[in-house]
């Protein structure tokens, strides 16, 4: 089995210290919004990517979000 998305976080530890964290709230709404935030995330990260800070920070964010997509699909 593989680290789930929610184990480690890219760029940072700000979300990680949180008690709740953004994605368990997220993770309570109907599957479909929650796939839409995730995609519009990912979406987000790769087209800012190299705009704001180095771009592979950005891919690897967008890929971040993927693989919280997959988890979604694959476990829910």
């Amino acid at each position: 089995m593989t680290e789930s998305a929610k184990s480690y976080q890219v760029g940072g530890d700000h979300y990680r210290q949180m008690e709740v964290q953004p994605w368990d709230i997220v993770d309570t709404w109907p599957k479909i919004e929650r796939m839409a935030f995730y995609r519009g995330n990912a979406l987000k990260y790769l087209m800012r990517a190299g705009r704001k800070g180095e771009m592979l920070d950005d891919i690897k964010k967008a890929k971040h979000y993927c693989e919280k997509m997959i988890e979604v699909c694959s476990y829910d």
